[in-house]
């Protein structure tokens, strides 16, 4: 991406401002930084998950990255009495409240 970036930039219409160019520089190397930090860390969540095997991983559609975000948010899985306790705890199970002439859907 950082490349087809610098293509880009060498083949745009404006004037040829040193300055310009040496911001231009300065962000492809600060892309290209952050994406090989991206991979690195991606790499280390990828060995957490595979050591420590949790059952999240059981659920279809959930990879290793997903997973680690998942499992870094709330923990310890096992501290959950059901599966609708983590639901709960990510606020995506909607419970319905009924109070005498309405009810309300929360979520």
């Amino acid at each position: 991406m950082a490349q087809q970036l610098r293509i880009l930039a060498q083949k745009s219409v404006g004037a040829s401002d040193s300055s310009l160019s040496i911001q231009v520089t300065h962000t492809i190397q600060q892309i290209e930084l952050l994406d090989s930090q991206l991979e690195r860390v991606e790499a280390e969540m990828t060995e957490i998950m595979k050591f420590n095997d949790s059952v999240i991983m059981t659920i279809p559609g959930i990879g290793y990255i997903n997973g680690g975000m998942i499992l870094g948010e709330i923990g310890d899985i096992h501290r959950f009495s059901s599966p609708n306790k983590p639901l709960a705890y990510a606020g995506l199970d909607p419970i319905v409240i009924f109070r005498f002439s309405y009810s309300k859907y929360l979520i």
